[in-house]
This record gives C-alpha cells, structure tokens and sequence, in this order.
C-alpha cells in the first residue's frame, strides 16, 4: 500500500487501491489505511465524494525519509521475485516487508507520538 502511495503521486482512497492491489479486499485494505494513519506513515489529504458520505483519500507521510524509500525498493524487489516463482500458481498474498534485518533500527512515524511505554 504504501509502495502505491508513494507512487501515485497524488492521494489515493481505498477503490484506487483496491484496483491496485487485487487480492486484497475493501475491509482489509481500509484497516491497513487506519494502521498506517495510525503509526504517522500516511496522512488523510481530502475526501472524494462516495455514497454513504466520502471516501478519505491518503498520501504518504515518509516520501522524502531515505530509509523508508530504500526499505519499499527492497520489498518490492522481494514481491517481484515472489510474483515470478508463483506465475502460472495461483496469486495468493505477497509477503510484507521480506527484507534482511537493518543494521540499525528503522523508525518510522513515531515523532512526537505517545505510546504505550510513554505512559
């Protein structure tokens, strides 16, 4: 999700995704979009209109942090290869952030939130 965020260029709500990520469904792509808001990685920027109210559209938070841009690159690479050894298999769900263990802790959206540990 985050990966057609960061490449869309401008904000997407969970139909575009939805489109974008098949084998997912509406209510997980719609609780992952909460998660991510969550942990301060993607930002609501406006609404388009939908029935039933509006549909939120969101933008990524960590476009411009290099460690973040360099951990999507890797994991794509990693679901590129897993779409290769599944072609001709069924699609199923890509592994998420398959990358090797940084050397130092990546720490994303979590500037000036409270947590849990802070009490």
């Amino acid at each position: 999700m985050l990966r057609v965020l960061h490449g869309s260029g401008r904000p997407c709500g969970a139909t575009a995704l939805l489109g974008k990520l098949p084998p997912l469904r509406r209510a997980e792509i719609e609780y992952h979009l909460r998660v991510l808001e969550d942990g301060g990685i993607i930002f609501a920027d406006g609404t388009l209109p939908a029935s039933g109210g509006g549909e939120r559209l969101y933008r990524s938070a960590v476009e411009e942090d290099p460690q973040a841009r360099s951990t999507l690159r890797a994991t794509e690479r990693g679901d590129r290869r897993l779409r290769r050894e599944r072609e001709g298999g069924s699609p199923g769900l890509l592994t998420m952030f398959r990358v090797p263990r940084p050397e130092r802790a990546i720490r994303l959206g979590t500037r000036g939130r409270k947590t849990d540990r802070d009490g």
